[in-house]
């Protein structure tokens, strides 16, 4: 899930994520898309 479609199921703004994941209250889940 991209960090616009989470803030916006959770109600939250863009910005505050980008602040919690910083924090480290938040841990994104990193996808393996190798590029071809």
């Amino acid at each position: 899930m991209r960090i616009g479609a989470f803030a916006e199921k959770y109600n939250m703004n863009v910005s505050a994520v980008r602040y919690y994941v910083e924090r480290g209250l938040l841990t994104p889940q990193r996808r393996n898309n190798p590029v071809s």
